[in-house]
């Protein structure tokens, strides 16, 4: 049986040219227009299994959201292949996509810009039933609504309401019951509990694995704090300037870190009289544009550890054992 999402060497490129006048320029009477491309995902392979949590994580900046917008097809991808059930999707328009969407929802992270302001919770919660040419009757579409809202947490009596009248929690709950109202094989979750009170981000969280196990969804959850992607993730990815550098179980990728990305990120969580996941490693310099990705290695620029091979070949993932990949020249020393 295929994964239930796979994607291969997806890549995502945004044009930020200014506009034309601006870069176009006249150099001894030969015209020259200057490109600006971000290199926004480049080349990620990964999978999910039925009923697997695959979290993924890395510095802001690094592709992890347009990596879940590509998978969705909010950004066509510039390369590569999206396959769900092993159908591949790359090419789908919007009428052929209308069958997958009922497969994969999403979880925005601002849950103040996710819901319509003008819309009541009712609306917003079943409006992906009716996008998706689920046509129950009224009352089947209230009563859909009033269960969900019960089941995040909220009442009956909040279905008429406006998203201005709840807080920032409430929001994410209607978020989350909007997801799962069409009950999707596959969840992405773009950092949910980001943009939440610290009090309040347990509760989200732990309401986010009952109803997985509730509904059996497979989720693509993406994160920056460490310790909350352990805690919910079966596997875990590591991102680096788009790039998929690490990747494992969850124990294995904290107890025994391979790449130096990985073993900085992870020196870099606080820890409260605990001993630190790793030793610390100072990273040189700063993270390198997207516009211009150094050659060879993407973390060369940075690493304490960077020999020749590293300015001029870029590493591929590669099997170091028990499910652990890791895309890192040392791992060849």
């Amino acid at each position: 049986m295929p994964p239930l999402l796979e994607i291969k060497q997806l890549e995502q490129r945004f044009d930020v040219s200014p506009g034309f006048w601006d870069r176009l320029h006249i150099d001894k009477g030969r015209v020259r227009y200057d490109k600006h491309i971000v290199h926004a995902v480049n080349g990620i392979n990964l999978h999910i299994n039925r009923g697997e949590v695959f979290g993924l994580v890395g510095e802001s900046g690094c592709g992890k959201s347009t990596v879940a917008k590509t998978i969705v097809k909010i950004h066509e991808p510039s390369g590569g292949r999206i396959l769900i059930d092993g159908e591949d999707i790359t090419a789908y328009d919007a009428r052929k996509m209308l069958p997958i969407r009922k497969k994969m929802q999403m979880i925005f992270q601002d849950p103040y810009a996710s819901l319509n302001p003008r819309m009541r919770i009712r609306d917003i919660i079943t409006e992906p039933m009716t996008a998706n040419e689920i046509k129950p009757t009224k009352n089947e579409l209230d009563a859909r609504a009033m269960g969900l809202l019960n089941q995040v947490g909220l009442g009956d009596e909040h279905v008429d309401r406006y998203p201005h009248q709840f807080s920032g929690g409430q929001r994410q709950r209607i978020g989350i019951a909007r997801a799962l109202s069409i009950e999707p094989e596959l969840v992405i979750a773009d950092e949910p509990v980001s943009a939440l009170d610290v009090s309040i981000q347990a509760q989200i969280l732990n309401l986010l694995m009952d109803l997985k196990d509730a509904y059996g969804f497979s989720c693509l959850f993406i994160g920056h704090d460490l310790s909350v992607v352990r805690h919910i993730s079966d596997r875990i990815g590591v991102m680096y300037l788009g790039f998929l550098v690490e990747t494992g179980t969850s124990n294995e990728l904290f107890n025994h870190p391979k790449h130096p990305y990985t073993r900085a990120l992870l020196a870099s969580a606080p820890t409260i009289g605990e001993v630190p996941h790793t030793e610390p490693i100072e990273l040189k310099s700063e993270v390198p544009p997207a516009l211009d990705l150094p050659t060879g290695c993407c973390f060369q620029s940075r690493c304490p550890f960077v020999y020749d091979a590293c300015y001029s070949r870029r590493p591929e993932l590669q099997d170091t054992g028990e499910g652990h990949q890791v895309a890192c020249h040392l791992i060849d020393q």
